[in-house]
């Protein structure tokens, strides 16, 4: 009897290690994020994954690297502090889930308005274009669903410095949902849009 209480609290936290995991894995691949020299970006859509007709937001992530070697210690860039965060986001239809595929749209806007930095996931903290003031998927932004449709992507146009640290400047750099993703730091991705 006691092999059993002993054999079920390990499977207790055994199965609590696993969901811990589970719910943190699920919450990292809702966002791409690569490194351009020591500063990562991210982004993704607020909602995830994106519907069609469904209003929805932009989520960026805008973090500076302090530790360059194989250690990950990422501190994200806050206006508040002193750091510049200007950032430009195009919403884009490309033809086919890589990253290399030609633009078909860009319907949806520029957005430039990310405000402060807030909490976006437990912990994680971002920019953002809210729900309702940012842009909502037309059926063009389904792959494969006519001549003109395609898969999300972000162009985004960037220019982030840390207080007491060189500055960056990103120019057009293109995102691509799902298997356009080239995630350099997590091996996440942003989801496509759905009907």
């Amino acid at each position: 009897m006691k092999s059993m209480k002993k054999f079920t609290a390990h499977t207790g936290l055994f199965t609590a290690f696993f969901l811990t995991i589970a719910a943190f894995a699920s919450t990292a691949q809702a966002h791409e994020f690569r490194a351009f020299g020591r500063y990562v970006i991210g982004i993704g859509s607020t909602i995830e994954p994106p519907q069609v007709g469904v209003p929805n937001g932009i989520d960026f992530f805008a973090q500076y690297d302090q530790d360059p070697g194989p250690d990950v210690d990422l501190v994200a860039l806050d206006k508040a502090a002193g750091d510049i965060v200007q950032i430009a986001v195009i919403p884009i239809t490309v033809k086919t889930e890589s990253n290399s595929a030609p633009v078909v749209g860009a319907n949806h806007g520029i957005f430039t308005d990310f405000g402060n930095l807030v909490e976006i996931e437990d912990g994680e903290f971002g920019y953002q274009i809210p729900v309702g003031s940012g842009w909502t998927p037309i059926s063009k932004d389904v792959g494969n669903n006519g001549k003109h449709s395609g898969y999300l992507g972000y162009y985004v146009t960037a220019y982030l410095k840390k207080v007491g640290k060189p500055a960056t400047t990103l120019l057009l750099k293109k995102f691509v949902c799902g298997n356009g993703s080239l995630d350099t730091e997590f091996g996440s991705l942003f989801d496509c849009v759905v009907p």
